[in-house]
């Protein structure tokens, strides 16, 4: 099973001057098949007035079956993400006993991202030049309100993977907006974006079903599902205006 698409969770546009919520989401990691939860899936953003920056943290744990094996797998992050674009992160992954941990930094002034990963028995450093990438995968943690304007529309970005410093380039396509019957669903979810990501790596495409305030509601990959926790949430408003 695929991992770090599980971070790209939020419909969203680059980091801007405009204020940005503190929020908390909680979602079920679910098979393709079947609704027991095989995992959990936590993300929170909170503003610090102290860096002028959000702190981002978020953690992933789950175990699945591989015929007559069982896999664990646990990640966590914490992201410093200024209000002038710059960002730094640490990442802590553990996949079957195996670990890893990466940290990286950019800041405006510089050419490159720097990229230091540490596995147990070995040290990588890694540069990738800014001008490569349009943002890091970070920077989809800040909701992007939905409309029904942005229904048929497409975005393209190059995308930074901050746990191996690849570039991907992705495609996002609103592919409706309005209201939804969500899988496994008997009520009708009002008010929401229906976007299909695509790119060159497995884990850059899925399908998403996010609210009016650009939070994930729902999403299939190809190798499994998010369903979002509303009891264990807590979304704030992102819009102004009222109605969809």
């Amino acid at each position: 099973m695929k991992k770090y698409g599980l971070l790209m969770l939020i419909a969203a546009a680059p980091l801007s001057a405009a204020p940005r919520p503190d929020y908390q989401a909680v979602y079920h990691i679910l098979p393709l098949r079947g609704d027991v939860p095989i995992g959990e899936y936590r993300v929170s953003q909170r503003w610090q007035p102290d860096s002028n920056s959000y702190l981002q943290q978020a953690s992933i744990q789950f175990r699945w079956r591989v015929l007559l094996r069982s896999h664990q797998y646990r990640y966590r992050d914490e992201v410093r993400y200024g209000a002038d674009g710059g960002f730094s992160y640490r990442i802590e992954e553990d996949n079957d006993g195996k670990t890893r941990q990466v940290s990286g930094r950019w800041r405006p002034n510089e050419r490159a991202l720097t990229l230091a990963t540490r596995y147990e028995r070995r040290q990588e450093a890694k540069t990738v030049a800014k001008e490569t990438f349009d943002f890091p995968l970070f920077a989809l943690r800040f909701p992007n309100p939905c409309s029904p304007q942005q229904a048929g529309t497409q975005r393209s970005h190059r995308m930074l993977m901050p746990i191996d410093g690849e570039v991907v380039q992705v495609e996002s396509r609103y592919v409706d907006v309005g209201d939804f019957t969500l899988p496994g669903d008997s009520a009708v979810t009002k008010g929401l974006c229906q976007i299909v990501s695509s790119g060159p790596r497995r884990d850059a495409n899925h399908r998403s079903w996010v609210n009016r305030d650009g939070y994930l509601v729902y999403e299939i990959s190809a190798d499994y599902r998010l369903r979002l926790v509303p009891e264990a949430s807590h979304l704030p408003p992102n819009v102004q205006e009222k109605g969809l």
